[in-house]
C-alpha cells in the first residue's frame, strides 16, 4: 500500500506533464528514449553503458529544461515525469512473461537500472513501482 501511495503521490504531480500539448515534443523524446534505450539492451558491456548515458544525458537535458521553465507549469516537471515512465517501463520488462533472468534480460537491464541509481530521483521513481 506504501509504494502505491508514493507512485500516486508521484503520478498527481507529473499529471499535467502528461497532458499538456505545449510538451508535446518533449514528452515524445522522453517515450522513445525509455522506450528505444531499454529496446537495445543486450549482454554487451559497452551496449549497456551507452544506454546509460543516453538515458543520463537525457534526465540532464530534461532538469536543464525544467528549470528553465517558470515553476508550476507543465514544462517544470519533466524530469519527474521521465524517471516514472523509465521506472515504469523497467518494472513492466520485468513483468513480461518473457522475462529471463538466466537469457538475455536479467543482466543488462539489471546494469542500467544500477548505473542509474546516482541519478537523483531514480531510487524513489523505482521504489513507487516495487511491489
Amino acid at each position: 500500500m506504501k509504494n502505491r501511495n508514493k507512485l500516486e503521490e508521484i503520478r498527481a504531480k507529473i499529471k499535467v506533464f502528461d497532458k499538456d500539448q505545449t510538451v508535446k515534443s518533449r514528452r515524445m523524446k522522453m517515450k522513445k528514449l525509455a522506450a528505444g534505450g531499454l529496446n537495445t539492451l543486450v549482454k554487451d558491456a559497452s551496449v549497456i553503458l551507452d544506454v546509460v548515458s543516453l538515458v543520463k544525458e537525457g534526465i540532464a537535458s530534461s532538469r536543464s529544461s525544467d528549470s528553465s521553465s517558470p515553476p508550476g507549469s507543465a514544462g517544470s516537471v519533466g524530469t519527474p515525469y521521465l524517471l516514472d515512465l523509465l521506472a515504469s517501463s523497467v518494472g513492466k520488462r520485468v513483468g513480461a512473461e518473457s522475462y529471463s533472468v538466466k537469457n538475455v534480460d536479467g543482466y543488462p537491464l539489471g546494469a542500467v537500472a544500477r548505473g542509474l541509481m546516482e541519478v537523483e530521483g531514480w531510487g524513489e521513481a523505482m521504489d513507487a513501482h516495487g511491489e
